[in-house]
């Protein structure tokens, strides 16, 4: 299902993204530092992104009249509306520029 694929590809997003942050933070400090910081800058994001995605799931698994409500809505929705929805998971932001 496109539901199960699309949680899939933002889990392996969400790897990555751990893996580039946990690296640029030990570059420049110890482990212990390193990893209290991981979870303070990665926590918000990363707990936003799985709320998110459990609510989009949600939403693609309605059937009967919510079914029918979500796919017109999502036929009408100007392109727009749907990329900017999308923007925010797909925009990752280094935690901190190296001194």
């Amino acid at each position: 299902r496109l539901a199960h694929a699309q949680a899939l590809l933002e889990g392996a997003g969400q790897a990555i993204e751990d893996a580039a942050t946990i690296a640029l933070l030990l570059r420049d400090s110890d482990a212990s530092t390193a990893v209290e910081a991981y979870d303070r800058v990665r926590r918000p994001r990363s707990q936003g992104i799985a709320r998110r995605s459990r609510a989009t799931g949600r939403g693609a698994q309605l059937a009967g009249a919510g079914g029918a409500l979500r796919d017109a809505a999502l036929s009408v929705a100007p392109v727009g509306i749907v990329a900017r929805a999308a923007a925010g998971v797909q925009r990752w932001v280094s935690p901190a520029p190296r001194a």
